[in-house]
């Protein structure tokens, strides 16, 4: 199918790239590109609400939508709104932004074109734009596996994907190459068991670490098992796009993040902690934010989840009260600017509202 909509907003998201990778500072360069992410999110809940309109036509042989189905691109044009909004001046200069853009341009790609062919030249051109961040054999690997495991039918995209977490790229890069809409797909019994059992082992790695950047993989990996048993894309996305960015604005103020001693003061960055707490509680499907019906039938079907989401849980938990329960006095330390307020107001209300089912 091809969605007009979607393939506008494609567009868009290049342009908007072309637009911020011109400005003279990061501080320009992120606020041009959240900008066009809040016209285009604008833009990507008209079919949200709008009825489903007859096909226009076909081309190809695929017939040719005015809407794109469902809300997959709305949560991704959220998650465009949060890595650009929240993105670090420091390791994102204005070209950076532009390659965050043009990535959620391929994102945006897969809801405009559905067809396999079109997948595979979209994922191939995300690989060749984040190369300069994720080189090396092991990101190149694990796509290629990827691919293969998509061309015999076995959904697999997203964990190939989720593999960029365990490098050290801009958090904004991470968030736009992961951020590519996965399709509900019916899978065997045995799969949903071997990916719960995969969920189980990363939330364990992650609760292990106390390197803030590793745990933050472990709980991508580990949720990616929860994908794979039928959970909603939109909530998992949109909550793992909050937590890495939130916890980006936490490295641009502190530097790198240990959980190995408390530190932080949820007296002097309270919004900061909130969003915190908020976009991993939603991640990990904690009641009553969105994601958590989804994790309950995932639980339901597949009882190994269980033991997955309640390692997930504390580790979120334990993460949270490590960054921000170190200190009670004042240390200097900013809290969300205006900018980074607005775009996690608008990506926490999605996940407390439960609008992108």
């Amino acid at each position: 199918m091809i969605s007009l909509t979607a393939l506008a907003i494609s567009v868009l998201w290049a342009v908007a790239a072309l637009s911020s990778g011109t400005r003279a500072t990061p501080a320009a360069a992120r606020r041009t590109a959240a900008c066009w992410a809040t016209g285009l999110l604008a833009v990507s809940l008209i079919p949200a609400v709008a009825r489903p309109a007859d096909p226009l036509g076909a081309w190809l042989g695929l017939p040719i939508a005015a809407w794109a189905p469902g809300t997959a691109l709305a949560a991704v044009c959220v998650c465009g709104l949060l890595a650009t909004a929240l993105a670090p001046a420091a390791d994102h200069p204005p070209r950076t932004v532009a390659l965050v853009c043009l990535l959620f341009a391929a994102a945006t790609g897969h809801l405009a074109v559905r067809h396999p062919v079109a997948d595979a030249l979209l994922w191939a051109c995300s690989i060749a734009l984040a190369w300069p961040f994720l080189r090396g054999p092991g990101y190149l690997m694990a796509q290629a596996a990827g691919m293969a495991c998509a061309g015999w039918g076995v959904p697999l995209g997203a964990l190939a994907r989720s593999v960029a977490w365990t490098t050290r790229a801009p958090m904004a890069v991470l968030v736009a190459v992961t951020a590519v809409p996965v399709h509900a797909t019916a899978l065997p019994t045995p799969v949903r068991t071997a990916a719960a059992a995969f969920a189980a082992v990363a939330a364990a790695y992650a609760l292990a670490q106390v390197d803030v950047r590793r745990v933050l993989a472990g709980l991508a990996l580990s949720l990616n098992g929860f994908l794979l048993a039928g959970v909603a894309w939109q909530a998992l996305a949109i909550a793992v796009s909050g937590l890495a960015m939130t916890t980006a604005a936490l490295e641009a103020r502190r530097g790198g993040l240990s959980l190995a001693i408390p530190n932080g003061s949820l007296t002097e960055t309270p919004r900061l902690a909130v969003a915190f707490l908020v976009f991993g509680l939603a991640a990990v499907g904690f009641p009553p934010l969105l994601g958590f019906a989804g994790v309950h039938h995932a639980i339901e079907a597949t009882p190994l989840l269980a033991l997955a989401a309640a390692v997930n849980g504390i580790t979120v938990l334990r993460a949270f009260l490590r960054l921000f329960g170190g200190v009670v006095h004042r240390t200097g330390e900013h809290d969300l600017t205006r900018m980074e307020r607005y775009a996690v107001t608008i990506a926490a209300a999605t996940l407390v509202a439960g609008v992108l089912v």
